[in-house]
């Protein structure tokens, strides 16, 4: 036996293989002390007493020596040892040593230890605290325990680590003499200790009938639960397949019906598929209706798919109607959710399993049809399932079966409805076929007289047809079916049609279709053509375009197919509808020419290819200003970094500026914002300015409301803002309403800007417009960043610098029939509490002649709207001018009616006619029309 530790000699190592005749083995040494403890664990008698003879050892050595030889288990060299060594001063034999005797059955040697008396009892440093006679019990030797027990009976009740009993480890290991041994010395017979199980319990887990039999005749209660599972000895058996057992305990009065955390008897039994112990249990009286925590006992074995035992528990008593799944479902269910338990299923139903059972949901059919098993559905329709139940939902039997054909087939033979459509959202079976690509679905279902045109609505209220279904998912070969079956070819909804939906879905799709004819010209309600999409395949626009499809046609806002592929920077469609001869010259209503979309989308290869096709640079639309203006007003995709749209914005100015032959005039008017310089200012970098002003752009140009391009600038941000400066412009400018460059600053939001903006005028800073709105008045409305499109919100940091800044919270402007202070405009508009706190005067009175009343500052909120006026660039409704600047409407827009619409104020949501709201009111906000879509922001449009 090898030792783990090293010698830096070889003697030790000589000794341990067991070579004698070395003369190094009679040196008396510390070497040789190590030799003799390899020695002795090797089991070399011979060298060990010569060695003993040679050399001197401790009281260390000695037991250490001892403790090897334990190790190898040579009882007559252990006792030599003992016999030798016990001689030495002082010297005390270790307890380790009789329960090595112990443990291997060395009857002799224990014997001897006992004689000399040996320690026999346990301590923190023994194995688990076990004592010699729980290390007999364990390995059954019946002598040694007798001889311990001789010694000292007490051990007899002696617990070990875990609360184990030398009786627990006999019956456990099933040493039936050794029980008995045990049991006439007085040990527990039915000690309930909190770790581990009863005698009994511990003999019936490995089946030992024998111990188990000694226990039961000396009188143990065999229906004692165990404390810590609350089994009882039955249950035990039950589980562990143990029949003699089991029997065994039923002999001598064990309870079959008694319960447990885990289930009775039977149900261990039927868990564990032990079709013999049930079939005991069963004659014995156990319920077949028994159940645990797995549900019933039927139940358990259908999912087992344990046929032998199904029959068992039919056959006594049990209910194949029984719920499972906290009653939602039934066993038949079970069964049928089982792969491969057609036999089970089958016999369940010729016991009176019910086929349609109303707690199941009558979804029996449904689940085997989703098992996809042909033999069961067939059976199950024997039986009497109906084949056309609804579920919540309003699925039946046939819509489970959309991508199975087998299914279908059956179904439909068997009475199936073809055109039930479904409650929820109205899908007939075709429908569903048709969808997701099943054809040979969609060839039965057409084969049993479906109807092919048969409209299914869809949560979104709209109708399609199978035809349609087919045609937006590109499936071809089902399309095909259908139009060979007579589905209408220029069906359309409304909003698209066959054809649109083929265009869009690739080259073969629209060749099928193609085939039969359809309107080549059909439109949708806002007049959109199949050449009208956005990312029309190239092959599809060439199919068209040679089947006889106008290019020129034009939808409702005015867009031909060129400005829709323009307008995505889908160049190839592009390309081609130019070389068709495409014009360039068209208009949309609101967005321009090719040129201008172009330009707008930052689509640089677009407006190169328009350019060199002939469109014109200089050309001016009223909402789209210049091509020059376009390109500095496109939206931001969400998608986009703003280095990247500003890189786009500067790539596609630059060519305009300086790869055309001909050069715009970048002072051409045009655009919501008047001039080019003016949407750079608002919505581009210092860069594009930049490149604007080295082109020649005038700073003391001004548009229709009369914003020059600082004030834009100044709405903006503070690089755009210094640039403007550095460019000699006029900071003391006035729009048509007299807003000066602070009120702008003040309605972006930007602290920074507003701060930069009082470091570098003066005067401002109590400026009134026409309305007597000072920049405070602004910033008590709030915020309206124009390059973002989100709600109104309060800077309390640009409200506290301008009232650090001197702002005269007592100066009043001009509303609808009466005079404002800054907090009523504020409370108006629904700013928070802490914008009121800062807004509300220390003093009550002040240098204007308004006086206090708190009666006047009980204001209800005003009603939420979600678009930009385009004088003040403040959010209002769909309209170009809010409440406050439509007092100018003659002036900043002459020659145009316009109507009021939306409320004043937000509906309150309680029925109390007190609108105090002194205490701060709701924040609640009316967002119904925030999501409105990118192209009808106000900074797009007129």
């Amino acid at each position: 036996m090898r030792t783990d530790r090293c010698y830096v000699s070889i003697i030790p190592l000589i000794a341990s293989v067991g070579i004698q005749d070395l003369p190094a083995l009679r040196i008396n040494g510390e070497q040789s002390r190590y030799a003799l403890i390899e020695a002795a664990r090797n089991g070399h008698g011979e060298i060990v007493q010569r060695l003993l003879d040679t050399i001197e050892i401790d009281n260390e050595i000695a037991e250490t020596t001892l403790l090897a030889a334990c190790s190898h288990g040579d009882e007559q060299l252990l006792i030599s040892l003992i016999n030798r060594l016990g001689s030495l001063n002082a010297f005390t034999l270790p307890p380790f040593l009789l329960n090595r005797a112990s443990w291997l059955g060395q009857q002799q040697l224990a014997k001897l230890l006992i004689d000399r008396d040996v320690a026999r009892t346990a301590n923190e440093h023994t194995f688990l605290r076990q004592t010699p006679l729980h290390h007999a019990a364990r390995h059954g030797h019946t002598e040694i325990a007798e001889l311990v027990l001789a010694r000292d009976p007490s051990l007899v009740s002696t617990l070990a680590k875990g609360e184990w009993s030398p009786l627990k480890f006999a019956a456990m290991y099933g040493h039936p003499a050794l029980v008995r041994l045990l049991l006439a010395h007085g040990a527990d017979k039915d000690p309930r200790t909190a770790n581990v199980g009863t005698p009994l319990a511990n003999a019936c887990v490995g089946g030992l009938h024998a111990a188990a039999r000694v226990l039961l005749d000396a009188g143990v209660d065999p229906n004692l639960a165990e404390p810590t599972t609350g089994q009882t000895p039955l249950v035990v058996a039950a589980g562990y397949k143990r029949e003699r057992c089991v029997r065994l305990l039923l002999d001598h009065g064990a309870d079959v019906q008694v319960d447990s955390p885990h289930g009775t008897a039977l149900y261990r039994a039927v868990i564990n598929k032990h079709a013999d112990v049930c079939r005991l249990l069963l004659n014995r009286g156990a319920s077949a209706n028994c159940s645990g925590d797995q549900g019933p006992a039927l139940g358990v074995t259908v999912r087992n798919k344990d046929m032998e035992v199904v029959k068992l528990l039919v056959e006594h008593g049990a209910d194949v109607n029984g719920l499972i799944d906290d009653g939602a479902h039934t066993i038949l269910y079970r069964a049928i959710l089982t792969k491969g338990s057609l036999e089970i299923i089958r016999y369940l139903l010729d016991n009176g399993a019910e086929i349609n059972s109303i707690r199941s949901g009558k979804r029996l059919l449904w689940r085997a049809i989703f098992g996809d098993d042909a033999e069961i559905v067939p059976l199950l329709i024997k039986k009497g399932a109906d084949v056309n139940f609804t579920i919540s939902d309003g699925w039946t039997p046939l819509h489970a079966s959309y991508e199975n054909a087998v299914m279908t087939k059956i179904l439909l033979e068997a009475g199936a409805s073809v055109d039930r459509l479904r409650n929820g959202n109205g899908e007939s079976a075709l429908f569903l076929a048709s969808w997701y690509n099943q054809p040979d679905v969609v060839q039965i279902l057409l084969g049993h007289n479906a109807q092919v045109d048969l409209r299914c609505r869809t949560p979104d209220d709209a109708e399609f047809t199978a035809l349609y279904c087919a045609t937006v998912n590109g499936h071809a070969k089902v399309a095909r079916i259908l139009l060979e079956a007579g589905a209408d070819v220029n069906y359309h909804d409304k909003s698209a049609s066959v054809l649109h939906a083929a265009a869009m879905h690739g080259e073969e799709i629209l060749r099928t279709l193609l085939e039969f004819r359809p309107d080549i010209a059909v439109r949708t309600p806002s007049g959109k053509t199949a050449l009208h999409y956005y990312s029309l395949p190239l092959a599809c626009a060439k199919i068209l375009v040679h089947s006889g499809l106008h290019i020129e046609l034009t939808e409702s806002a005015g867009y031909t197919p060129l400005c829709f592929a323009v307008r995505c920077d889908n160049l190839e469609v592009a390309r081609f509808l130019l070389a068709k001869g495409a014009s360039v010259a068209v208009s949309t209503k609101d967005h321009g020419s090719p040129l201008h979309l172009a330009c707008s989308y930052g689509s640089l290869q677009g407006v190169k290819m328009l350019v060199a096709a002939g469109a014109d640079i200089h050309r001016s639309h009223p909402d789209a200003g210049t091509p020059v203006y376009a390109a500095c007003t496109r939206p931001v995709p969400s998608q986009e970094s703003w280095e990247q749209y500003d890189s786009c914005t500067r790539d596609v100015l630059e060519y305009l500026l300086h790869g055309c032959e001909e050069k715009p005039d970048v002072n051409q008017p045009g655009g919501k914002l008047g001039f080019a310089l003016s949407a750079a200012c608002a919505f581009c970098s210092v860069a594009t300015i930049d490149a604007l002003l080295d082109a020649g752009a005038r700073v003391d140009v001004h548009d229709a409301f009369g914003r020059h391009p600082v004030h834009l600038a100044a709405h903006a941000n503070v690089e755009n803002f210094e640039r403007m400066c550095r460019a000699d412009t006029d900071l003391s400018c006035l729009d048509k309403s007299r807003r000066n460059v602070l009120h702008a600053a003040v309605q972006s939001g930007n602290v920074a800007l507003v701060e930069r903006v009082l470091e570098v005028t003066d005067g401002l800073l109590n400026a009134a417009d026409c309305h007597g709105w000072t920049p405070l008045h602004y910033a008590a409305r709030g915020c309206h960043p124009i390059l973002f499109q989100d709600q109104a919100t309060w800077s309390k940091e640009i409200i506290k610098v301008l009232l650090d800044q001197g702002a005269d919270l007592w100066v009043t402007s001009h509303g609808f029939e009466q005079e404002w202070l800054p907090l009523e405009l504020a409370r108006y508009h629904g700013a928070p509490q802490e914008v009121l706190d800062l807004l509300t005067p220390a003093e009550k009175t002040g240098k204007s002649p308004k006086q206090w009343s708190n009666e006047k500052q009980q204001w209800m909120k005003v009603f939420k709207i979600t678009a930009y006026c385009d004088c003040c660039l403040f959010k209002c409704e769909d309209f170009d001018l809010c409440y406050k600047c439509n007092r100018l409407a003659a002036i900043l827009h002459p020659g145009h009616q316009f109507e009021e619409s939306g409320p004043e104020f937000e509906v309150e949501k309680s029925s109390s006619s007190d609108h105090d709201t002194s205490d701060g009111e709701s924040d609640g906000e009316d967002e119904s029309d925030e999501d409105e879509d990118e192209e009808d922001q106000k900074h797009e449009n007129s």
